[in-house]
């Protein structure tokens, strides 16, 4: 293919995708929720304006139990056809990719609230790809720390295989536990999962090409495992607006708790704090998203895109 062919090409991937504003979205056929049940969602995510959630939320929640019932009926027509066990006793797993600090999170939290409004009340538990960082000890011997959060920090094969034991519908599997406070994995502390009918994996790596070789040669992709994708997309600048904001969040948090990661800039000036936060910025966190996370954007089913006060302001659907 030549150069100008392949740009061609290259130009007509923007095609792939169904574009949508907040007026589609505002306008779409929402859930007859009880007054009560809309009430506690609004009420527990009060920092998210109630029109989002009733305009955008809720209408996503239903395009997302399309995905779900269509991939149900798949695997249960199937399991039919060839005589085996039910495969929709595996989970459904949805993935949520972004850039640090796109909101991934709270985005995961409250798609799960909506999802276990569905009429037949799915059970729904959220994982993070930050429990299957390596230990920061692991980290230090390899001298990648300054790259935590790079594709190289996690434990890719844990993870896989986590993932493939979900799709054979093992119960009681163990996930480690990695927090923000202590900026580590939690020795000898699991979260378990045990056959949720839905899984939300958000991390920055999932939708990247990284993968492990099995024994048996086999190439294993964190993609191949997920049955919808979603990006959370901002521009760069409101990226790292919202990362300084959580920076100084966690650092006020942390200054009485000495086992706290950012209890060491209990007494750093609050314009050199700031300093030391935007060069982890510019150096680690943009740099892996414009060079693993933001190339892999395509890959989604859905890409979310928000302006600056966290409002979604168009849905890409792909085709």
């Amino acid at each position: 293919m030549s150069i100008a062919n392949f740009e061609i090409y290259l130009s007509q991937l923007d095609n792939q995708y169904i574009n949508t504003g907040r007026n589609i979205w505002s306008d779409a056929i929402k859930y007859d929720l009880h007054e009560s049940a809309l009430n506690k969602i609004t009420t527990e995510f009060s920092y998210i304006p109630k029109s989002e959630i009733i305009d955008i939320y809720l209408p996503m929640s239903q395009l997302i139990s399309l995905y779900y019932k269509e991939w149900a009926i798949r695997r249960k027509l199937i399991s039919n056809l060839i005589k085996v066990t039910d495969l929709t006793q595996t989970p459904f797993i949805i993935g949520l990719a972004g850039s640090v600090s796109a909101g991934k999170t709270t985005t995961a939290s409250l798609l799960k609230n909506l999802i276990e409004l569905w009429e037949y009340s799915p059970t729904v538990q959220i994982i993070s790809t930050d429990n299957f960082l390596y230990p920061n000890k692991i980290l230090i011997e390899r001298d990648i720390l300054n790259k935590k959060g790079f594709p190289v920090s996690y434990d890719l094969r844990n993870l896989i295989s986590f993932l493939a034991n979900l799709r054979a519908g093992k119960r009681n599997l163990k996930v480690p536990i990695y927090s923000h406070v202590v900026y580590d994995i939690i020795p000898d502390e699991y979260i378990i999962i045990d056959k949720p009918d839905i899984i939300i994996l958000e991390g920055l790596n999932i939708l990247q090409g990284e993968n492990i070789k099995s024994q048996t040669h086999h190439t294993h992709y964190v993609y191949d495992y997920l049955d919808l994708t979603i990006y959370l997309d901002a521009n760069e600048s409101d990226l790292q607006k919202w990362y300084l904001d959580r920076f100084n969040k966690l650092r006020k948090e942390g200054m009485n708790n000495p086992s706290s990661f950012y209890y060491k800039y209990k007494d750093v000036p609050d314009d050199k704090a700031i300093s030391i936060a935007q060069n982890t910025w510019k150096t680690i966190n943009l740099v892996n998203l414009k060079e693993h996370i933001e190339p892999t954007k395509e890959r989604a089913d859905l890409i979310i895109t928000k302006d600056s006060n966290h409002k979604i302001k168009n849905i890409r659907i792909k085709k």
